[in-house]
C-alpha cells in the first residue's frame, strides 16, 4: 500500500493545573482528543469513515515561565504568554456535541451520517441530526441526551460517528477530509500542536493529515450467467498468488477471497454478482478464478431435456448457435460434445454421481469461463498475471453450470422468479397384459415430449420401466424404495408415451417429481384401480386433513376429460391450480404444497379445493395448521 501521512485530528486539549517553574518546564495535559484514522480507498466505493473520540494525558515541555494552562474554551487568541497563568478544569462528561466536517467534492460525495455502537447500544443516545451540503462539501452533525457520559473511560480510540462517503475521485486523490469545528457542552477547545523544537503552535480545529483515493493494485468484476446474463450471488472469487520458482526465498502472500455480492441498492445501482479484491501487491504472479456449489441450483436448472439437446445436436436436429451450449454440454471435459455427454447427463440426473468429470476435482458443477466467442473447448477459467503491475477492473467471468444446455438457470431470490410446478396435462394408462404381467404407459397429453424424468415407487414388488420410443436413452437407479428414471431421445414420443412399465398383477405404484421437457408437474399418478376403470368422476377427501405442509388428493375420471383441480381460499379467490389439462381415464392424486401460484407460503386456514371439467363440478374443505 503506498504510504500515506497520519491523519489525526487533535482536539480540546483541556487541561489540568500544571506547575511549571523553568523556561524549559515540563507540563502534564488532559483533556479530549477527536481524530480520523489513517486510510485510503478505491475509487467507485462506498466507505463508512469513522471519527474517533478518545481521553488522553500526555506530556510536552512549554515555554511557559510559570503555570501553563490550555483553556476549554478561548477568545482572542492574543499572545500566548498571558495563558500561562490561568486554571481551569477540563468538562469530564459529555452531553451533547456539534461537529462540522469539511470535504473535497470532487473526491469525495456524502452520503449518509450514522451513530457509532458506541452511541447506540453502550450510551442509548438517540440518532445523531445532520446536513449535508455536497455542493459545498461540508457536513454538520449535532446531538445531545438527557445522560451525560465519563469521557474519561475512553483511554482508547472509540468510534463516535460514522460517515458514509462514495468515492468519486481518482487514485491519488487527496480528498482534504478536515474537522473544522468539535464542540461539546458548549465547549469550544483549542487545538494545540508542539512541534519538535518545543515550540507552542496554535492551530484551531482541524486536520493535520491525508485521506486520499488508494492508489495500490485492485482487481473487481462481475459474474453473470452466459445464457441470460442473471448475476450470480455468493461464488467465491480467489485471487492466488504464484511464488517465483527461480526466486531465492520468494515471499509468502496469502491468497485473497471474497464472494460476490448480493446486493440490490434501491433502484439504481445493482451490485449483485459483483466484486472487489483490494490490497494487491504487485509486481507477483496471480491467478484469478471463481468458485461455487449449490446442489439447489443443479437441481433446478438441470433435466433430462439437456440430454435430448445433446443427442439430437450430435444427430444435426438442434444446432448449438451459443458457446454457453458447448460449455455446457461437454460435462466430460474432453473438449468435444458427443452422446457420452448426454449418457453422463442421464446417469447424474439418476444419481449415479455427484460431480460431472469434468470439476469432479474441484468439487462443483459450475464453470466460470473468460468469455471469448473464438474460443473452443475447454473454455479458459482463469486469469493469469505474470506479473500484475497495474488495476485490473473489469475481469469479469461468465458461468455455466454443467448439464444446463438449454441456459434455463435464472437468478432466484425473495423478488425473483419463483420456482413454481407447472400444471402438465400427464397420466398413467393401463395398456393390456405381457403374459401374466400388467402393462401401464406414462403418457403426455400436450406438445412434443423429447425428454421425461420421474420417481417410482412400489410399496411391493418390482417395476420394470423402459423407455417408449427404440432411439430414446434411459437411465434408473434404485434409491431404497424408489427408482429414479430419466429418459431422453432425438425424436418426439409416439403417441405421447414417455414409458412403459410392467408389474405383476398384484403391485401397486406411484409416480412422482415428473418433469417434462423442462417443466414440472406436482400430480402423483397412482396404477390402483387402473385395470378397472373408475365408473363416475369424483373427488377423494385429502390426506392428511388438517395437514402440514403438504396434503395428497385423490380424483377420479371415467372418461377421457380436459380436468383441473384448484384451490381457492375462504372468499373464493384462486389460490393455486394442482392440475389442469387432458386426462385419460383412470384415478389419479395431486399433491399441494401450501404454496400459491407464485410460490408463496400461504397462511393456517381453511381453504376449498375444487374439480371441474366433469358432469357435475365438486368442492371439498381442508384445513392447514402450522
Amino acid at each position: 500500500m503506498t504510504v500515506i501521512k497520519k491523519n489525526m485530528v487533535f482536539f480540546g486539549l483541556t487541561t489540568l493545573i500544571v506547575l511549571i517553574f523553568s523556561v524549559s518546564s515540563f507540563a502534564v495535559v488532559e483533556g479530549v482528543r477527536v481524530s480520523t484514522p489513517d486510510t485510503c480507498w478505491y475509487q467507485g466505493n462506498m466507505i463508512a469513515f469513522p471519527i474517533n473520540i478518545e481521553w488522553t494525558t500526555w506530556s510536552q515541555r512549554t515555554q511557559c515561565n510559570a503555570d501553563y494552562l490550555v483553556r476549554p474554551y478561548h477568545d482572542t487568541l492574543g499572545d500566548y504568554y498571558p495563558y500561562c497563568n490561568m486554571e481551569s478544569s477540563p468538562d469530564e462528561d459529555m452531553c451533547s456535541f456539534d461537529m462540522e466536517v469539511s470535504f473535497d467534492r470532487n473526491v469525495l460525495q456524502a452520503v449518509t451520517v450514522s451513530n457509532s455502537d458506541m452511541l447506540d447500544d453502550d450510551w442509548h443516545w438517540g440518532d445523531v441530526y445532520y446536513e449535508i451540503n455536497n455542493s459545498a462539501g461540508t457536513i454538520k452533525i449535532s446531538i445531545a441526551a438527557a445522560e451525560c457520559k465519563d469521557l474519561t473511560r475512553l483511554t482508547d480510540p472509540e468510534e463516535l460517528v460514522k460517515i458514509g462517503f462514495l468515492i468519486v475521485g481518482d487514485p491519488g486523490d487527496d480528498a482534504d477530509f478536515n474537522i473544522t469545528s468539535f464542540v461539546y457542552n458548549e465547549v469550544d477547545p483549542w487545538f494545540v500542536y508542539i512541534d519538535d523544537e518545543q515550540d507552542l503552535t496554535y492551530v484551531d480545529n482541524q486536520s493535520i493529515g491525508d485521506f486520499i483515493v488508494c492508489e495500490t493494485l485492485f482487481a473487481s468484476g462481475r459474474i453473470t450467467y452466459m445464457a441470460n446474463g442473471y448475476p450470480i450471488c455468493d461464488a467465491d472469487v480467489t485471487l492466488h498468488y504464484i511464488a517465483d520458482p527461480h526466486a531465492v526465498n520468494p515471499p509468502n502472500i496469502d491468497d485473497i477471497t471474497v464472494q460476490t455480492s448480493c446486493e440490490l441498492i434501491g433502484d439504481d445501482e445493482d451490485r449483485r454478482g459483483s466484486y472487489f479484491l483490494p490490497d494487491v501487491t504487485s509486481e507477483y504472479h496471480y491467478r484469478l478464478g471463481a468458485w461455487k456449489d449449490t446442489q439447489d441450483d443443479y437441481d433446478q436448472a438441470i433435466t433430462a431435456f439437456d440430454a435430448s439437446l445433446v443427442l439430437r445436436h450430435m444427430v444435426g436436429l438442434f444446432e448449438f448457435t451459443d458457446y454457453h451450449h458447448f460449455v455446457a454440454a461437454d460435462v466430460s471435459g474432453n473438449g468435444e460434445v458427443s452422446a457420452y455427454d448426454a449418457a453422463l447427463i442421464l446417469q447424474w440426473l439418476v444419481g449415479d454421481f455427484d460431480y460431472f468429470p469434468k470439476k469432479r476435482s474441484a468439487g462443483t458443477n459450475w464453470v466460470f469461463s473468460i468469455y471469448d466467442d473464438d474460443e473452443g473447448l475447454p473454455p479458459r477459467e482463469m486469469y493469469d498475471w505474470n506479473p500484475l503491475t497495474s488495476n485490473k477492473p473489469g475481469s469479469d467471468f461468465y458461468a455455466v453450470i454443467l448439464g444446463d444446455v438449454s441456459g434455463n438457470w435464472y437468478f432466484s431470490d425473495e423478488n425473483g422468479m419463483p420456482k413454481v410446478a407447472s400444471p402438465i396435462g400427464l397420466s398413467l394408462k393401463a395398456a393390456g397384459m405381457e403374459g401374466s404381467q400388467q402393462v401401464y404407459e406414462l403418457i403426455s397429453n400436450g406438445g412434443d415430449a423429447y425428454s421425461a424424468q420421474f420417481t417410482v415407487n412400489a410399496q411391493s414388488g418390482d417395476v420394470q420401466v423402459t423407455a417408449a420410443n427404440s432411439d430414446w436413452f434411459l437411465e434408473s437407479a434404485r434409491n431404497g424404495d424408489d427408482v429414479l428414471v430419466a429418459v431422453a431421445g432425438t425424436s418426439v414420443s409416439s403417441d405421447g408415451v414417455l414409458a412403459r412399465f410392467v408389474v405383476d398383477q398384484n403391485v401397486e405404484f406411484t409416480i412422482d417429481d415428473l418433469i417434462v421437457n423442462e417443466e414440472r408437474s406436482n400430480t402423483r399418478l397412482v396404477s390402483k384401480g387402473l385395470g378397472s376403470l373408475p365408473s363416475a368422476f369424483a373427488l377423494g377427501n385429502n390426506y392428511p386433513n388438517p395437514f402440514n405442509p403438504t396434503t395428497t388428493i385423490s380424483y377420479s375420471v371415467p372418461v377421457a376429460a380436459d380436468i383441473n383441480i384448484s384451490v381457492f381460499n375462504v372468499i373464493g379467490q384462486h389460490v393455486a391450480t394442482l392440475a389442469s389439462g387432458y386426462h385419460d381415464a383412470g384415478v389419479y392424486e395431486v399433491v399441494w404444497d401450501g404454496t400459491n401460484a407464485s410460490g408463496t407460503t400461504v397462511s393456517s386456514g381453511v381453504y376449498f379445493y375444487k374439480m371441474t371439467g366433469t358432469d357435475k363440478p365438486e368442492t371439498k374443505k381442508m384445513m392447514l395448521l402450522k
